[in-house]
């Protein structure tokens, strides 16, 4: 795979996870606005970034970088879904 075919296929997948905005409507209600396909982009753009600049700094601290992103996928998937672990 070559690198451009990894950008697209990792920005793909944050694509196709990036939660829509809502805003709130009378009394708290909460209304999906309309489908903003540049704010939507941008976000899978950002937060796709932020996955290589780790990955990037885990190479210069960390030996084993493949061991040590297997435990990071571990604790990521044992934590508490609010986040408080």
């Amino acid at each position: 795979m070559t690198a451009k075919e990894q950008a697209k296929e990792l920005y793909a997948k944050f694509f196709r996870t990036t939660p829509q905005p809502y805003c709130n409507e009378n009394h708290g209600t909460l209304k999906f606005e309309t489908w903003d396909s540049n704010w939507t982009h941008k976000m899978a753009k950002e937060q796709a970034l932020i996955c290589i600049e780790c990955i990037l700094k885990s190479i210069f601290t960390h030996k084993n970088s493949y061991e040590f992103w297997s435990e990071v996928k571990t604790e990521l998937e044992a934590l508490d879904i609010l986040g408080e672990d």
